[in-house]
């Protein structure tokens, strides 16, 4: 709790309740901007009424609502759909095709059939604008990838970017409008125009040289693999990866040295620290040392094209290169809360970032809890000790991301202390041969033998990483958290770290009151779980409904088991905790509570005695007059599945119109869910 001592640590937290408020909470530009100014006056006046001091409790209060307030403020005014240039102001219809201008911010990973930027928008209609979009560029024989520093011209309708199709799937759209994109371009390569070049950009220029770079390692004879591997770990290009290598990273605990972040950025540091070290001896050497270390840490970020984990890994550890100066831990938190506000100031939503919360989490729980871990154990030989730091850094690092990591991606990496016990040591040689080996290829110097030895070096890593992710019994896998459970964990964690540092035996009360708070959220978690559900899911050509029962999930589709496709309701059953599945035919009739929905297929066999459903399903395209079945049942809802025509579900939505009769169309609304 000393820690809260420092103004920087508190502005922090501070700023990221703000940030939380701003973002969840609509709030009026007008009445923000006023509150703030208020507020900003009222905490000067409070600041000289006291003659300066900052212990007064109004003073204190006063400046603390400021924080918040400031928060709040910066997630609107960086909100660039609220500028009158915005390219919505000029957009009336998204359905019509425009004349847009645009070039390229960054090049995003590919899917089967689209090569994915985000671009930025100049233009429209000739008319000049601001804003960014997400470009998606059909695959064919005839792409060439974009590249920045170069007008486009591209004619194309503007899209709106759709939510995930089922429930409890990974938020796409939440996900872009967080990075303040909401709409999409689809073109090929026969409909994008190249206009002419633009001033040279720090990431035009950062691009060309990972462009020469990979051209003159091709050259050498790196096979795709290796090249893709070197090209995530040291120019921070993921795009080009085998999916299948990236999955056997992510099962193996090793998939985050894939991605230029902290670790690399850390072992960096070190090697630079090590090298200056012989400047110490010099009056001002220290000072000298962290200058060094902090150009050459922003020179590797310019190679990495700046993005948003290396620009923050670099900030964050060139201010710790400072902060080594002054060999305080207390300095080291300190310095990790300015980066913090600094990268915040400048994008308050990266608060959301998962890359921005597991560094941030990463760094603190190896400052906290590698001491108390490691001081449990000091081997006195090397052959011991070396692993034994290993696994006290990873155990440290993986307790303070475990929990965050669950709620994201539902599953835990049990090898992770065999797979960084080889990797970690391993990494340092990977980096500063790979920078060794980057420098020759810049200055047309790299010799196949020495590009040889490098990837030599490089297919072994990913030959260990696959053999390590081979056994699958040690990924525990199908783990939930839920975000308010996440937060009970993490006080779980800190409570018991603070008892043990502060050895104190009335701590363990507060140790106490956290394991019963994440008692009562596991059981309001598990009150929430039990209840019956309807779900007609979404898959293109296919029709799968689901009846839910507390934890039992009974499955109906129309597929081959075989073909019916776990991704489209797996998200669905691990958020609801549904420990077992069976699986049965699509039933013609369904009884939900007192409502009854009726299935009507290809056969459009629908005249059952007595009966008057409240819905009416319609799939796999069924030859029907709908205005004469809405005026003989009359039903409250007609649904339409991923298994019809589209050119029929546009019909039938019209006669629902005319009929005024609410129509479900799980293209465009997504999966339908009903509680009864």
């Amino acid at each position: 709790m000393r820690l809260l001592q420092f103004f920087s640590i508190k502005f922090c937290l501070l700023l990221c309740l703000g940030i939380l408020i701003g973002y969840n909470f609509q709030c009026s530009i007008t009445i923000v901007t006023t509150g703030f100014a208020s507020l900003s006056l009222l905490v000067a006046t409070t600041f000289f009424i006291k003659k300066g001091s900052y212990k007064s409790p109004i003073f204190n209060i006063t400046s603390y609502l400021w924080l918040v307030c400031l928060g709040v403020w910066l997630v609107i005014i960086h909100n660039p759909v609220l500028s009158p240039k915005h390219y919505t102001s000029l957009v009336s219809e998204f359905s019509k095709t425009y004349s847009i201008q645009f070039k390229v911010q960054k090049r995003l990973k590919p899917n089967s059939f689209n090569e994915k930027y985000v671009v930025d928008i100049l233009g429209v209609n000739s008319q000049k604008c601001t804003g960014s979009m997400l470009l998606n560029q059909q695959k064919d024989s005839a792409t060439n990838f974009l590249i920045p520093d170069q007008l486009y011209l591209v004619i194309t309708s503007i899209d709106s970017i759709n939510p995930p199709s089922n429930p409890n799937q990974f938020n796409y759209k939440a996900y872009l409008k967080r990075n303040y994109i909401s709409h999409q371009l689809f073109a090929d390569s026969t409909s994008i125009s190249s206009l002419k070049p633009m001033e040279p950009s720090f990431t035009g220029m950062a691009n060309n040289l990972r462009s020469k770079i990979v051209l003159s390692l091709k050259k050498t004879g790196i096979q795709e693999k290796e090249l893709s591997i070197i090209s995530a770990l040291l120019l921070g290009q993921r795009q080009d990866i085998d999916p299948q290598l990236y999955k056997s990273y992510s099962k193996a605990g090793a998939v985050h040295i894939l991605a230029v972040s902290g670790l690399h950025v850390g072992i960096i540091t070190l090697l630079l620290l090590r090298l200056l070290s012989p400047l110490k001896r010099l009056k001002h050497g220290p000072l000298l040392i962290a200058i060094i270390t902090s150009l050459g840490l922003w020179g590797f970020a310019l190679i990495a094209g700046f993005s948003a984990s290396v620009t923050r890994a670099v900030l964050m550890f060139s201010l710790l290169s400072f902060a080594h100066l002054f060999q305080k831990t207390s300095e080291t938190f300190n310095t990790l809360a300015i980066s913090a506000i600094l990268l915040l100031l400048f994008k308050p939503l990266a608060l959301f970032d998962i890359g921005f919360q597991m560094s941030y989490l990463a760094v603190i729980s190896i400052l906290t809890i590698y001491p108390l871990i490691n001081s449990l154990w000091r081997p006195k030989y090397l052959i011991i000790r070396y692993p034994w730091r290993i696994f006290a850094v990873s155990f440290a690092a993986q307790a303070g991301v475990a929990p965050i990591s669950i709620l994201y991606f539902h599953q835990f990496p049990g090898l992770f202390f065999l797979s960084n016990l080889v990797i970690i040591p391993v990494l340092g040689l990977i980096l500063g041969l790979g920078i060794f080996t980057i420098g020759l290829a810049l200055c047309n110097l790299l010799s196949p033998p020495i590009a040889e030895i490098y990837s030599t070096i490089i297919s072994w890593l990913n030959q260990f990483v696959t053999w390590v992710s081979e056994f699958e019994a040690f990924i525990i896998k199908d783990l939930y958290l839920t975000p308010i459970q996440t937060i009970g964990l993490y006080g779980l964690i800190f409570s018991i770290y603070h008892a043990i540092t502060s050895k104190s035996i009335s701590n363990l009360r507060l140790i106490g009151i956290c394991i019963i708070s994440c008692q009562l959220i596991w059981i309001y978690e598990l009150n929430q779980n039990q209840k019956q559900e309807f779900v007609i899911f979404h898959k293109y050509k296919s029709s799968i409904l689901g009846l839910k029962n507390n934890y039992n999930l009974q499955l109906s589709h129309s597929n081959h088991p075989e073909l019916l496709g776990e991704n489209n309701y797996y998200d669905y059953k691990i958020s609801n905790g549904i420990s077992n599945i069976c699986e049965q035919d699509i039933q013609p009739i369904y009884k939900l509570g007192t409502q009854h929905l009726l299935v009507i297929d290809s056969l459009a066999i629908y005249n059952f005695k007595g009966l008057q459903p409240d819905i009416i399903l319609l799939r796999h395209s069924p030859k029907i007059s709908l205005n004469r079945l809405l005026t003989q049942f009359k039903p409250k809802l007609i649904i339409s599945d991923g298994s019809n025509y589209k050119s029929f579900v546009e019909r039938w939505e019209l006669s629902c119109k005319q009929k005024k009769v609410p129509f479900h169309n799980t293209y465009e609304k997504g999966a339908f869910i009903l509680n009864y």
